[in-house]
């Protein structure tokens, strides 16, 4: 009987020591819907309406509104980032969660941007396209004047 009682014991530790080994190999990094080494989702925000603010100042300034909906509780806002191409501002806006439960509710965001490069900007109509929602503004004058 004793001997019974220690071989289950050894098996025990082996089959949890093989758990918690592979359990660790198992982490991965997911992005644009997929899973990172430490447990975290990147995606893309969802994006409802964009609104652009020209300010009469000089250098201008252009700011940029965001509003839309984090898919959970556990999801934030992550990177943004600017590419200006003619007369076309893309802005990239990425979410990260963490792998939690959490609720699973839609999360309102509004987010106040400046825009950068523009500086240099000549007068014109321009774009600005955030995750595929647009809205356009117009310089009466170069950026530089």
């Amino acid at each position: 009987m004793r001997k019974l009682f220690w071989l289950l014991v050894v098996v025990l530790i082996v089959v949890l020591a093989v758990m918690f080994f592979s359990k660790s190999n198992d982490t991965q990094i997911v992005i644009n819907g997929s899973v990172s080494d430490e447990g975290i989702e990147a995606g893309m925000a969802m994006v409802d309406s964009v609104e652009v603010f020209t300010l009469n100042s000089m250098p201008i300034q252009v700011k940029i509104v965001i509003r839309g909906n984090l898919a959970d509780g556990c999801t934030e806002l992550g990177e943004i980032n600017q590419s200006i191409e003619e007369n076309i501002i893309a802005i990239e806006m990425r979410t990260v969660r963490e792998d939690a439960i959490c609720t699973q509710t839609l999360v309102p965001f509004s987010k106040t941007i400046a825009l950068e490069g523009v500086d240099d900007l000549k007068a014109g109509d321009y774009v600005v396209i955030v995750n595929g929602v647009e809205d356009h503004f117009t310089l009466e004058m170069d950026s530089e004047s």
